[in-house]
């Protein structure tokens, strides 16, 4: 096995090169030598574009991103706006708060009228979602223009009476049930699915007349079919009887869960259908989305319905040229590296004369080698299905599948950027990495990562191969090893920058800068975000990394405990909310209905209390929540809540920053600190005890902490009489506060201990007296 390892990962590394060297050869040259005048020739008359007005209805058109042709915004996650366009000239949706309704006039020449009377119904809605919601009625009643993108994404444009240019992006949403070509993804038990055998595509469409056809792997199949609300039942199947060498079992069980179908609900491009047969449940998940024939590793599955020897690896990247309708072609043969040109017309496909290497190999992979070239050049045809991309030609089947790691799921580590010519590397002790989390009923979702010294967060919206991700925000660390900020902005930057990516393998190569540079990512799949049953929660502990975007304050801490009650549908959440505890209560997909504890201020690090605010606004107006690896996702009317498992860098352990010091008292709750025979201070020692002076007498006892916890105890003083009611009052609060202690932060020279019984307030320079 392992020379099979050896030569795939070389196959993918040579691709990549291949595929970055027809990147660099899209950028425009510079000429050696200023040519001669020409005469120039007469400018042809432009070519009205011809769009297929079917492709712009019935369908839900989600806003993925508006405003500057040239760098739209993503929309937050918490503002839902869609769109759907219906044949008889009507246009509705939801414009974030209210639900919308007028008419529209569309033409093959991709022109556009929206009628600027827009209807809608009458709900009050917070402040940034009215106000979102406004903008986007404006910009939709001076609409111009649509068009798709390559991908099939919908662009609308339009200009303002101040002759403002905008455009608004859509993505699809969830897809129709009828009349959409759905692949098989997996089957079998839920919690536990048997992924669909890859190059053997299973398929079903379901017809507007209640008509099932589609493959099931070797045979074509019908049945009837009818529904009532989500209940899906399907009549006696018929299919061809033909015998395949691979594939039959699936074939099998695919049919017999379609048998015992019961139910079904399509989630963005997703469907799942759940049956029972022989009294197990288990269910069959589909997807509407084909992989574009550009920009993918395929890799040969079957040639003539015969599978490659294991020792036979052959590949296929497709990458568009200058002209429409043309590219190149490159890929491994089984023993040789191999590139060409191709045409593409519709479903019609030609491969041009090919150029390879002139290695030899082994007998049998030269034998499969010559069979290859001979049927891929002959290739008539081409279709994609899911993942699977079909070649056919009188010379047979050339079946391949995507060799594609999801951008969905995965952990991106950065492994280069800059000229792709000349590649630049991160630098030494930086750690960029990127992961993609989206809600699978929305094209929109958040991009979070770290550079090794900032984690980063960015709200972003992507298709198969096109991207648009916000300016990052960081949590702003400015004590980097060298070069890593000055990379770091070039890294953020690109990330903006970026229109289109490709994922070859599980090689991540993201554009920018008009294809004269990119990012490039090695990845490494993780768990894809799910939504775990509600008691799989039960006694989880969270730490908050972000609210929407904007990473927590440096030197907070965010917590959340999560119990489930013994029904399963109901539970609490509690934790501290950056100074103060709170207790949130919640039903079914985490309904929130949040209170404070405790009734503290706390004045560090700056911005605290604001921030705990937000945090319980948020967390208040929770709705549904997200797993995927070590984050939840927790969505809300006010935007998004992202946990992990481990604490933010920025709010780790100071214990360190705590111990060895002379912590002099600068206030106690609202009052400014009184001095004694000498300024009250306490100190914590290295061993764990603690001694200090309250103003009137000394102090000491133990400490324990955990991360920002700390809990004292065995607190003991000398029993001298203060000399005022004041220092009196001082030493009761010092000795309440410390015996009660919860949470402790260390802010440069500050240090700020919460309690029970309070606040108190210290630093390492005394205060200066009259």
């Amino acid at each position: 096995m392992q020379p099979r390892m050896t030569r795939a990962v070389w196959t993918l590394f040579t691709i990549t090169i291949i595929f970055m060297m027809l990147l660099v050869s899209c950028r425009p040259s510079t000429p050696e030598v200023e040519p001669s005048p020409t005469a120039e020739p007469p400018t042809p008359a432009p070519t009205m574009p011809t769009l297929d007005l079917n492709a712009l209805y019935n369908t839900q058109w989600v806003l993925a991103a508006y405003g500057d042709p040239d760098n739209p915004t993503v929309p937050p996650a918490s503002i839902q706006i869609n769109a759907t366009f219906t044949p008889d000239g009507l246009l509705a949706g939801s414009s974030g708060c209210n639900n919308y309704q007028t008419g529209f006039q569309a033409s093959t020449d991709g022109t556009m009228t929206i009628q600027p009377e827009i209807a809608t119904t009458f709900m009050a809605c917070p402040d940034d979602q009215m106000e979102a919601e406004q903008a986007y009625l404006q910009a939709l009643a001076q609409v111009t223009s649509f068009n798709f993108t390559a991908d099939g994404n919908l662009t609308l444009r339009y200009q303002l009476d101040s002759g403002e240019e905008g455009l608004l992006v859509y993505g699809k949403g969830a897809v129709p049930f009828t009349n959409t070509e759905w692949v098989l993804v997996s089957y079998g038990d839920p919690a536990n699915p048997t992924e669909a055998e890859p190059g053997i595509p299973v398929t079903a469409i379901f017809s507007d007349e209640g008509q099932l056809s589609g493959i099931a792997g070797c045979n074509s199949y019908s049945a009837g079919y009818t529904v009532e609300g989500e209940t899906l039942t399907i009549s006696p199947i018929a299919s061809t009887m033909m015998m395949c060498t691979v594939g039959m079992e699936q074939e099998t069980a695919y049919l017999q869960a379609l048998s015992g179908a019961e139910s079904y609900q399509i989630t963005g491009q997703t469907l799942v259908i759940n049956y029972t047969v022989d009294g197990t449940p288990g269910a069959l998940t589909f997807s509407s989305a084909n992989l574009p024939l550009v920009g993918t590793l395929w890799t040969l599955a079957s040639m003539n319905g015969i599978q490659p020897a294991e020792e036979v690896t052959i590949t296929a990247v497709f990458e568009v040229g200058d002209e429409a309708g043309s590219g190149t072609v490159a890929g491994q043969a089984a023993c040789n590296n191999y590139t060409g040109g191709y045409t593409v017309n519709d479903s019609n496909l030609t491969i041009g004369a090919l150029a390879t290497t002139m290695m030899m190999c082994e007998e049998t992979i030269m034998q499969a080698e010559q069979e290859f070239l001979q049927t891929f050049q002959a290739t008539q045809t081409y279709q994609i299905i899911g993942n699977t991309l079909l070649l056919q030609s009188d010379q047979g089947m050339l079946t391949f599948t995507a060799e594609r790691t999801p951008l969905l799921g995965a952990l991106w580590q950065l492994v280069s950027l800059g000229d792709p010519n000349n590649p630049t590397a991160p630098v030494e002790g930086s750690n960029f990495t990127a992961q993609f989390i989206r809600n699978p009923s929305a094209p929109m979702g958040v991009l979070s990562g770290t550079t090794g010294c900032n984690e980063f967060a960015a709200a972003y919206a992507a298709s198969l191969n096109e991207i648009k991700i916000n300016q990052p925000i960081s949590t702003g660390i400015t004590t980097c090893v060298p070069g890593l900020l000055e990379q770091e902005q070039i890294f953020f930057l690109a990330l903006n920058n970026a229109t289109q990516y490709t994922i070859l393998g599980d090689t991540l190569i993201m554009p920018y800068d008009d294809n004269q540079q990119a990012l490039v990512f090695q990845g490494t799949q993780l768990e894809v975000a799910e939504r775990p049953v509600l008691s799989d929660l039960d006694g989880s502990s969270w730490y908050l990394w972000s609210i929407n975007d904007q990473a927590i304050l440096p030197g907070t801490t965010i917590t959340a405990i999560i119990s489930v009650n013994p029904e399963g549908a109901s539970g609490v959440m509690n934790g501290s909310a950056g100074c103060n505890t709170y207790q949130a209560e919640f039903g079914e997909q985490l309904g929130v209905t949040t209170t404070l504890t405790s009734g503290q201020f706390c004045n560090l690090p700056a911005g605290v209390m604001t921030q705990e605010q937000n945090y319980i606004n948020t967390l208040a107006r929770a709705y549904g929540y997200w797993q995927t690896g070590d984050q939840l996702i927790l969505n809300s009317g006010s935007g998004v809540l992202t946990y992990r498992t481990t604490m933010p860098p920025a709010a780790g352990d100071q214990t360190h920053l705590l111990i060895n010091r002379d912590w002099f008292l600068v206030s106690f709750n609202t009052n400014f600190s009184l001095p004694g025979e000498r300024e009250p201070s306490t100190r914590f020692n290295q061993d764990g005890t603690l001694n200090g002076y309250t103003g009137c007498n000394t102090m000491n006892g133990s400490f324990t902490t955990n991360i920002n916890q700390i809990t004292i105890s065995g607190l003991s003083s000398t029993m001298m009489a203060c000399t005022d009611q004041a220092l009196q009052n001082q030493e009761q609060a010092m000795l309440a506060v410390l015996g009660s202690a919860q949470t402790y932060q260390v802010n440069a020279n500050n240090l700020q201990i919460v309690g029970a019984q309070g606040v108190l307030n210290y630093s390492l320079i005394p205060l200066t007296r009259p």
